[in-house]
């Protein structure tokens, strides 16, 4: 893919409020464990996303009261429409476009409930590289991931498998190439352990275009 390193986009800012409190009042989707956590009207969202190679664990320096919400985490923008992301200067979501997002461990399969009968797309995928808590103030880095994935949920599913999304990177965290893999006979001995006989769709997304990837989701 051509002039694929501009696929990342590494953004200093400086944040008015507590660096920890960036999406405090947009809940994520929920994760699930087993079909009797399942709810009214919703299905489970199976899927995964990693580093190739891994993110180490010291990659992140977090300095802020609560570290685990941020370390080794993928925060997977969501919305009902292929678009652009809110902010103005159309680079780094802001925290109402963190609604309905997914919290993706990073390299662990993911389990989340999402509203049946209505297909999504994942715009972007968000990780805090480092954040500094200074009080009332803060400062934090980020680093953005294309999406533009499209996610194909059909009436009457009950389970849909998305794929393993993979992030091929160099050593400073630039993207190299963003890959799908299809690994559902690998997950379902997993799944049947957590959902017994319900039956398990699979939708894996498609590679997205080249110029989807350069022009939505993320604008560059």
């Amino acid at each position: 893919m051509k002039k694929i390193y501009a696929c990342i986009i590494l953004l200093t800012a400086m944040a008015g409020l507590s660096s920890c409190h960036l999406s405090i009042g947009y809940p994520e989707r929920q994760g699930i464990i087993s079909r009797a956590s399942l709810t009214p009207h919703k299905i489970v969202l199976v899927g995964k996303v990693e580093f190739d190679p891994p993110m180490p664990d010291t990659k992140q320096e977090l300095n802020c009261p609560w570290p685990s919400y941020f370390r080794n985490l993928m925060w997977m923008v969501c919305k009902n429409e292929l678009r652009g992301l809110d902010y103005p200067d159309k680079l780094f979501p802001t925290s109402p476009d963190f609604g309905g997002r997914i919290v993706a461990p990073l390299g662990e399969t993911f389990y989340v409930l999402t509203d049946a009968d209505r297909p999504f797309y994942i715009l972007a995928g968000v990780i805090y590289m480092s954040i500094y808590n200074y009080g009332s103030g803060g400062r934090y880095y980020s680093s953005i991931y294309p999406g533009s994935f499209f996610i194909n949920i059909k009436p009457g599913d009950e389970a849909v498998y998305i794929g393993t999304i993979r992030y091929h990177r160099d050593n400073f965290y630039g993207l190299k190439k963003v890959e799908i893999i299809d690994e559902y006979d690998r997950e379902m001995p997993q799944f049947r352990v957590r959902f017994g006989a319900m039956k398990l769709s699979k939708a894996v997304i498609r590679q997205p275009r080249e110029d989807a990837v350069f022009k939505m989701g993320v604008p560059y």
